[in-house]
C-alpha cells in the first residue's frame, strides 16, 4: 500500500508515495462516482493510492503474479484512453449513463465481457485450473490467455501510439498498398 504523508514538496503536486502496512480491510458503499478513468488507473484518496481497476483478480500462475487486476483494467479501457486522446470530449459527461455514471464503454464491456470477469473471479489461478480435470476450467484458463493476449498485443500494436503516430502509420500503409 502506498500513501502520501505530509504537504507536497515545493514545486510538486503531491506529497512522494511511502511504503504502508495494510492494519484494516472495510467496505463502504456509497451513491456517487466509481472506478473513475483517469490515464495511470490509480487515484489518490485521502492520501492513499488506490487503482481505479475493480472486480479484476490478478492472473497468477501458482501464487506468482503473471498480469495485475489492475493492469488487465488498464488494457480493457486502453481503447477508451485511446479515442480520449483523439476526442477528450468522448470521456466527458455526456458519454456516461445517468443511471450508473458508468462510461458507455465501461458498460459495453461489463455487458459483452461479463462472462470473462467471472472466470477469472473464479479460476484467476492459472496453475490450479491447468491442474484440474475440469473443462470448465481449461476453457476458463484458455479464454484468458487469450483475451490478455490480444489486449497486451493490441495496446502494444495500437493503443500505446500518439494520434500522429497513428496517422503516420495509417498513411504509411496506404502509401505502400498503392504500389504493390
Amino acid at each position: 500500500l502506498w500513501v502520501s504523508h505530509g504537504a507536497p514538496a515545493r514545486g510538486v503536486g503531491q506529497a512522494p508515495l511511502q511504503l504502508s502496512r495494510v492494519v484494516a480491510i472495510a467496505t463502504e458503499r456509497a451513491k456517487g462516482l466509481h472506478a473513475p478513468l483517469t490515464s495511470e488507473g490509480s487515484v489518490i484518496v485521502n492520501g492513499v493510492l488506490a487503482s481505479t481497476s475493480v472486480a479484476v483478480q490478478t492472473l497468477q500462475w501458482g501464487g506468482v503474479p503473471l498480469l495485475t487486476g489492475h493492469r488487465i483494467g488498464m488494457l480493457l479501457h486502453a481503447p477508451l484512453r485511446f479515442v480520449c486522446k483523439f476526442a477528450p470530449s468522448a470521456c466527458g459527461p455526456t458519454w456516461h449513463l445517468t443511471e450508473s455514471g458508468r462510461h458507455l464503454w465501461t458498460q459495453w464491456v461489463l455487458d459483452h465481457l461479463g462472462w470473462l470477469q467471472a472466470l477469472n473471479l473464479q479460476h484467476h489461478d492459472l496453475k490450479v485450473a491447468f491442474a484440474s480435470q475440469s473443462i470448465t476450467a481449461w476453457s476458463a484458463l484458455s479464454a484468458q490467455v487469450v483475451a490478455a493476449s490480444v489486449l497486451i498485443i493490441l495496446d502494444a500494436v495500437v493503443f500505446s501510439l500518439s494520434p500522429w503516430q497513428l496517422v503516420m502509420v495509417i498513411v504509411l500503409f496506404w502509401a505502400t498498398g498503392r504500389h504493390t
